[in-house]
């Protein structure tokens, strides 16, 4: 009788209680596996972090948080200069939200600054001013461009064999993002 109520007493609900405790801990392992896998995803992309910040930051020289056109209009005269080409003039309009970008035109981040820029020269010259143009350390989007004969204003020229003087008209735009993190320190 007493090792009966013994077993009902002590060993039944100690033998009940240790079930239970090994229910929780498969339930806690599983979780456990869940949490390894997720660690080990996060450390995953924690190696690609380095690499997307020096994309970011290349995008950020690119489009900067300010206009700075004097730093604008010296890389246009010097690329002018590099190339053999007379810079004329450089007009630039005021800043305007981007219409189409992310947020739509009202939310946009992005600011464009229209620029109209004229130089003279010889075709090889305006091309390799066009070239630079494309490797500004500044993103510079061309929307057109024309070539006309000095001498002979009403004439549009394309011919590569061309060696008289030429005037070239780039209409273009600049980028800003006036809301980005970088400092305007540099600028």
């Amino acid at each position: 009788l007493m090792l009966l109520a013994g077993w009902f007493l002590l060993v039944a609900p100690a033998k009940s209680n240790a079930a239970d405790l090994t229910d929780q801990t498969s339930v806690v392992d599983a979780a456990n596996s869940v949490t390894q896998t997720k660690i080990a995803v996060l450390e995953q992309q924690a190696k690609g972090v380095t690499a997307q910040q020096q994309k970011l930051a290349q995008i950020q020289t690119k489009i900067p948080p300010v206009s700075a056109l004097p730093a604008i209009i010296r890389t246009l005269s010097d690329a002018a200069t590099g190339a053999g080409v007379t810079l004329t003039s450089v007009t630039p309009a005021t800043p305007a939200h981007m219409s189409g970008a992310a947020g739509g035109a009202a939310g946009s981040p992005l600011e464009a600054i229209a620029l109209d820029v004229k130089i003279s020269g010889n075709f090889s010259g305006i091309r390799l001013y066009l070239n630079s143009l494309e490797t500004m350390q500044r993103a510079f989007l061309i929307t057109s461009l024309s070539i006309t004969n000095s001498g002979n204003a009403g004439s549009s020229t394309s011919s590569s064999t061309s060696t008289g003087p030429l005037t070239a008209d780039i209409s273009g735009s600049i980028f800003m993002a006036p809301g980005s993190t970088t400092t305007a320190a540099t600028s």
